[in-house]
Parts: C-alpha cells; structure tokens; sequence
C-alpha cells in the first residue's frame, strides 16, 4: 500500500535525478549509465543505443500501455528503465549521433 501513495513522489525523485544526470554528463552518458546500471555492464554493449529508445517507445503504447502501468504500481514505486528512458528523451530531445556513426554513414554515401 505504501508503494502505491508514495509512487508518484518517487518517481518523480527518479526522473529529476535522471535530468540532474542529463545536465551533469551530458545526454549520451546519462542514457548510457542508465543502461549499465539496467542491464549490466556486460550485456549493454549487445544493445543499440537507438533501437532501445524505439523500444521504450513501443512498450507506452497501446495495450501494453495497461500492462506497463499495473507493472509500475504493482511491483515497484521506482520507475522502469523504459519509461525512464523514454523521459530523458522527451525532455532533452533524442540523442546526437555518434561521431564514429557519421564518418560511416557518410562513407557509405560516397561510395
């Protein structure tokens, strides 16, 4: 019960510590550290930085909206990682591309 009364103020406590994050290190850091401190260290390198962002986007929508909610109130008063994903990217905008991702990109075009 006590989960379900203090939810929105620890989320809220979460997400702000989230942007504190985002100004403090920088919008890729801050993902990046969200998703070693979610998944592990070993498996974030597996994971696309972009194709989880578009996840995160998915799983708020349509009835897995319904699913993603009771999930929240009922297992933890702290947001997922999904949702906090999808935060940070609604308030400081999607990510810039990887330095290294655009001399490929850019390579492929000239070829």
């Amino acid at each position: 019960m006590r989960n379900i009364v203090f939810s929105g103020y620890r989320r809220a406590q979460v997400l702000s510590a989230d942007r504190a994050g985002i100004l403090a290190s920088g919008q890729r850091v801050a993902i990046g550290t969200l998703g070693k401190l979610s998944l592990g260290n070993s498996q974030v390198r597996e994971v696309k930085e972009e194709a989880l962002i578009d996840h995160a986007y998915e799983l708020s929508r349509g009835v897995s909206r319904l699913q993603t909610w009771m999930i929240i109130l009922l297992h933890s008063a702290t947001p997922p990682m999904f949702l906090r994903l999808r935060a940070m990217v609604e308030w400081a905008g999607p990510p810039p591309p990887k330095v290294g991702a655009m001399e490929e990109r850019s390579s492929d075009v000239l070829s």
